[in-house]
């Protein structure tokens, strides 16, 4: 393996860790509450429906 072959590894490593460190960053504090809430809504909203159903 020659050295600048070694170089372009790493470097392609590098920059490939950085993209997925990028993606796979945890949601940000607010965004983790608002996907919270609409998921809480979301299951109320189910739940409703579900009810309704059950009823009739």
């Amino acid at each position: 393996m020659t050295k600048t072959c070694f170089t372009v590894g790493m470097i392609t490593g590098i920059v490939i860790g950085a993209v997925t460190g990028m993606l796979m960053d945890p949601i940000k504090d607010k965004q983790a509450k608002n996907m919270k809430k609409g998921a809480t809504k979301a299951f109320r909203t189910l739940g409703s429906i579900i009810d309704t159903i059950i009823e009739k």
